[in-house]
């Protein structure tokens, strides 16, 4: 089973603290944590894989905005890249939970985000591997 884990690589949270990762407006902060470490993630035993994961800030019919965790898989071979993404949740309450402070916040967001991508490919594969249904 294909497993994401994060690089160690995190460092300060600035002025952020637990609670500006939580609710609606957290999840603004959880994009821009994202864009700061672009190649924070990487998938254990297996070299040819890429993962970028990242959010979009998007918008209802109804003008309300909405948040979306991204996963993109690049399986790079010889002469091919293959490219898979994937919507892993929504996120538009944040992280709720997150406790720690400082560098110990951003290894801890990051960390919840790596978890969230791998439930999203358990899910994934679980859905691919039930038996075919004839009608």
């Amino acid at each position: 089973m294909l497993h994401i884990q994060r690089k160690d690589n995190a460092d300060a949270a600035g002025e952020l603290t637990a609670e500006d990762f939580a609710g609606p407006e957290g999840a603004q902060n959880v994009l821009d944590l994202l864009a700061a470490h672009p190649s924070a993630f990487h998938a254990t035993d297996r070299p040819d894989l890429v993962v970028a994961v990242s959010g979009e800030r998007l918008m209802r019919d109804s003008g309300s905005e909405f948040f979306e965790l991204v996963a993109t898989l690049h399986r790079i071979e010889e002469d091919t890249v293959s490219t898979l993404d994937m919507i892993v949740d929504d996120f538009d309450n944040g992280l709720p939970g997150l406790t720690r402070t400082g560098p110990a916040l951003v290894d801890e967001a990051l960390d919840a985000i790596a978890e969230m991508v791998n439930s999203a490919l358990t899910e994934a594969a679980l859905l691919f591997d039930r038996p075919k249904v004839t009608l």
